[in-house]
């Protein structure tokens, strides 16, 4: 390998990520008022990840990655398969990594979880049952608690210390539930988990606008030292992430997702810690395993083969590059989405970086999309969809500067690549005019009701589902008016199909379908 030249700008490559986000299922059997995927309807009809489609994608990156999450829009233990797919990346020498609404910790699910798994995060938004049930809709406080403590009592019993996941419980903090955030604290002690993680409400509508608590930082940053004084009484690891100012801008809009106009976090509400030591490390690979030397002999094999870059450790004699911006979601991590496409987060706005279906997921990696990304963060000129997050990470040490940029220095403005057309910000899409069209379809008898839903493309995903909030009553006739605020959103310049779906007996059976023209180009 040829040395890198003395001064060399940072290109934007870097080695394979550690943590890989795949997208097994989007259906959920809980309706939280705060989730963008339930709003969107996505929850109710699915669909899942075939376990073809997850096999290709495994194959390509379980070689190089330490562990994985199934699915971020959708309950994860709901996956079809999800057994088979835990036995793969077992294989691999990868643990998972699960963030479930906990509504399905019965022992069975238990017992295939515990060897497989490096943490288990259950998503509780409340200390009370009256305000944890009013969040997680369709969940029961009592029944989600006793398969926390199930969980944990099964993984100390049955693990050696060096092989027991971490495991602790998630909040979305709002104005509904901030003022319990220390009582959850001690909640989590009793249970015996490891660490409670707290992040901000992402406002989908009007009600989540007025319950994100950039609209309330006096009571948020009182409630927020409550926790904090909770955690370290007790001992419990506690984090709360930035509100930072793409949440905010958001909330105080009527944009369903804003461009940030600063970085940085909203003052006072910048992120906060007590973090003692955990127990133990997250498992991972370790001498007592069986399959440990077949596991490392995949992995070694494959990294020979790679063309990707080797990872650096920190050189403490490196030379002071000045302050860098960086992103583990960026450096460490991916997402890919049922379909195969690949982005760099799940975060509304971000750009598709390319489909693993038609690339390899090597070149994707570090192609234009991912380059850009990098370089222009760690320039501090971060693009439009990044500005204002909270995962931006800033460093002057040496030494990690020397890591994430490969022994290389931060580019300067001229050195910087072309703004891939991915990246720019869209022109706002004007609104359809005229009146709001009636769709119909050949009634069923045997339909207790009727499902709509509309898709931008043959319905790999689903713009919108009647399913969903925004939905309304149920449909009992074989027509329905599109409400005027879904005929103004619908994007005037793109086709919109849609299609009528029958509920029989718990089952939905498309019964007819369609499609509204994008509007005459103006003249």
């Amino acid at each position: 390998m040829n040395p890198i030249p003395a001064d060399a700008p940072f290109d934007g490559r870097v080695p394979a990520p550690l943590f890989a986000n795949i997208e097994t299922t989007r259906f959920c059997n809980l309706r939280c008022r705060m989730c963008v995927q339930y709003n969107d309807g996505t929850t109710v009809s699915g669909p899942h990840m075939g376990l073809d489609e997850f096999e290709r994608i495994a194959t390509a990156l379980f070689p190089h990655v330490e562990r994985w999450q199934p699915s971020v829009s959708g309950e994860p233990l709901l996956s079809r398969d999800f057994t088979r797919m835990l036995a793969l990346a077992e294989r691999f020498g990868v643990k998972a990594e699960i963030y479930t609404n906990g509504t399905l910790l019965q022992q069975p699910m238990v017992d295939r979880l515990v060897p497989n798994v490096a943490s288990v995060t259950i998503s509780f938004d409340g200390a009370t049952k009256a305000t944890f049930e009013q969040i997680r809709v369709g969940a029961e406080y009592e029944a989600v608690a006793a398969g926390v403590r199930r969980l944990i009592a099964s993984c100390r019993e049955r693990l050696p210390p060096d092989r027991q996941p971490q495991i602790g419980l998630a909040c979305v903090a709002m104005a509904g539930n901030v003022r319990e955030l220390a009582q959850l604290v001690r909640f989590v002690k009793d249970l015996g988990g490891d660490f409670l993680r707290v992040s901000h409400v992402f406002p989908v509508d009007d009600a989540m606008r007025e319950q994100s608590l950039a609209r309330h930082v006096e009571l948020a940053r009182a409630c927020i030292d409550e926790a904090l004084a909770a955690a370290r009484e007790v001992g419990l690891a506690f984090r709360i992430e930035a509100l930072d100012q793409i949440t905010a801008q958001t909330a105080l809009s009527a944009d369903r997702r804003a461009f940030a106009s600063e970085d940085g976090a909203v003052a006072g509400l910048e992120m906060r810690e007590y973090w003692p030591q955990l127990p133990a490390p997250l498992p991972g690979l370790g001498a007592g395993a069986p399959d440990d030397a077949a596991v490392l002999q995949r992995r070694a094999d494959a990294a020979a083969r790679s063309a990707l870059p080797q990872r650096r450790a920190a050189d403490p004699r490196a030379p002071d590059r000045g302050e860098v911006w960086w992103c583990e979601y960026l450096w460490d991590r991916t997402y890919v989405a049922i379909g195969g496409d690949v982005r760099p987060c799940c975060v509304a706005g971000v750009p598709v970086a390319g489909n693993v279906n038609a690339q390899p997921f090597e070149q994707l990696w570090n192609d234009a999309i991912y380059r850009a990304l990098r370089q222009r963060l760690v320039a501090r000129r971060p693009v439009a969809a990044c500005r204002g997050c909270m995962h931006i990470r800033r460093t002057r040490d040496a030494g990690e500067v020397d890591r994430l940029l490969l022994g290389r220095r931060p580019p300067t403005a001229a050195e910087l690549a072309p703004l891939p057309a991915a990246l720019e910000p869209a022109p706002p899409r004007p609104a359809r005019a005229g009146e709001p069209p009636v769709l119909t379809w050949p009634a069923d008898p045997d339909a207790e009701h009727y499902v709509l839903e509309f898709s931008l493309d043959g319905f790999d995903s689903i713009l919108f589902s009647t399913a969903g909030p925004r939905g309304g009553p149920a449909i009992r006739q074989s027509r329905w008016q599109v409400p005027r605020w879904a005929w103004q959103a619908a994007p005037a310049d793109r086709e919109v199909q849609w299609r009528a779906l029958a509920h029989r007996g718990g089952a939905l059976v498309e019964v007819g379908r369609g499609a509204v023209p994008a509007a005459p180009a103006a003249a």
